[in-house]
């Protein structure tokens, strides 16, 4: 989600503020990615529009589903195989950033 007035930087979440804290680093070091939109009052939240994404595939006939005759690829059976397992398995929650905070 991008809007007008968007920052996005990359992060590492430290201990706390004194200097002793801040070298010692949370998570393993991990980077994360620090992000910060102005919305409009009634906008939805990344959150929001994420757990709606979660919802429409929860909701998905695996098993019924029609793919798109158009799909044309060397290897489309095989790109089918994964993304019917990753339903199957309701594992998609993987392949997006985890939200930690969401205002």
């Amino acid at each position: 989600m991008t809007g007008r007035m968007t920052w996005v930087c990359e992060a590492v979440e430290v201990g706390g503020t004194s200097e002793k804290k801040i070298r010692k680093e949370k998570n393993e070091g991990r980077h994360c990615v620090v992000k910060n939109m102005w919305l409009g009052k009634n906008s939805h939240t990344e959150g929001n529009n994420l757990s709606k994404i979660f919802a429409a595939l929860d909701n998905v006939d695996v098993n019924h589903y029609t793919w798109d005759a158009n799909i044309d690829m060397t290897n489309s059976e095989r790109l089918k195989s994964i993304i019917t397992d990753i339903l199957h398995s309701r594992q998609y929650n993987r392949y997006f950033m985890a939200i930690k905070y969401n205002q």
